[in-house]
């Protein structure tokens, strides 16, 4: 026997006492931290108020993606024309600088500013 301890001393009812305890102690904790978040705002948002956080989000990542993809749309022409024309890196240069500039545009066409 393990450590001198009969077989069996810690039966089902010791073991289902002690989960019952801390099952109610974690509920109490838990209880606890939504009261906290509720009064510092971070819970208990209306379905309005999330509905516009996941427009926002949404808008967010769609004006971050057309910005990287114009950028990166430049950087592989102008690797292109480099490829086709010679080594020099003026080519990267102008289309990546091109790429941002088309970027940013889109970024403005996108929230509503006419450029």
């Amino acid at each position: 026997m393990a450590c001198g301890k009969k077989p069996g001393t810690l039966g089902y009812k010791s073991i289902f006492r002690k989960g019952r305890l801390q099952s109610r102690q974690l509920d109490e904790q838990r209880s606890a931290l939504e009261e906290e978040l509720k009064r510092k705002g971070v819970l208990g948002h209306s379905e309005e108020e999330k509905q516009d956080m996941l427009l926002s989000t949404g808008q967010a990542i769609k004006l971050s993606s057309e910005f990287l993809a114009a950028v990166i749309m430049g950087i592989v022409l102008g690797l292109g024309f480099e490829q086709v024309v010679g080594g020099s890196p003026w080519g990267l240069i102008i289309f990546l600088f091109l790429g941002f500039t088309t970027g940013v545009l889109n970024v403005l066409r996108s929230v509503g500013l006419d450029c």
